[in-house]
């Protein structure tokens, strides 16, 4: 339901929908992005810093690892980290997915 209060912009429910998911699942990387973003969008930054920090430290502790070996982050989604099927790398350095 979270990402439709955050498609609608029913902030408040989203902020509250966000929460509850977090609580269930420490390590849902989505719910605490759609908090953080609901909490940007109601004012609340000091929140908003808070839970967003709190997903980044969780971030860094994922990596995807296949038979040992780290596979580099432009190579994996930015929010489930799964390794990318046929990844476009630009001669920029830039993934297209």
């Amino acid at each position: 339901m979270n990402i439709s209060y955050n498609g609608l912009r029913l902030w408040e429910k989203a902020s509250v929908d966000s929460r509850k998911a977090a609580e269930l699942d420490g390590k849902s990387v989505k719910a605490y992005y759609f908090w953080g973003r609901a909490a940007l969008q109601l004012g609340q930054y000091g929140e908003a810093f808070s839970v967003l920090r709190r997903l980044t430290s969780s971030l860094t502790d994922k990596r995807l690892t296949i038979a040992g070996e780290e596979i580099p982050d432009y190579l994996c989604r930015t929010i489930s980290f799964k390794l990318l099927e046929d990844p476009v790398i630009t001669p920029s350095g830039i993934t297209i997915r």
